[in-house]
């Protein structure tokens, strides 16, 4: 018998290290996705505590995983901004850190 997977809005993430930045550890969280996402994509996370940097470790996660919850799944709506290790423009973030959530305009 096959089993294929039936695509769904649903992804999990792991968000970025406090310790590490750019490395992304520990639980998976579940949230649904207003765009499409693929496996390894770094996106703006909502959380109790503000906007957070995560990366999306499932996409197409099954409902029945996240059944007793999904009343109060949160929806991912846009990817981060990504800067290059050795990238001088703005916004300035940790030397190691790989992604930042909010744009700024960059003035002379």
């Amino acid at each position: 018998m096959i089993m294929t997977i039936e695509p769904t809005n649903i992804v999990t993430v792991q968000y970025e290290s406090r310790l590490e930045p750019g490395v992304f550890v520990g639980r998976e969280y579940s949230y649904f996705t207003d765009i499409p996402l693929a496996v390894g994509d770094i996106v703006k996370t909502p959380t109790k505590y503000g906007t957070s940097c995560a990366k999306i470790a499932r996409i197409h996660v099954p409902e029945i995983e996240v059944a007793k919850f999904k009343d109060v799944m949160r929806h991912i709506t846009e990817k981060a901004k990504m800067l290059k290790p050795d990238c001088d423009a703005l916004p300035k973030v940790h030397p190691i850190k790989q992604c930042t959530l909010f744009e700024q305009e960059v003035t002379q």
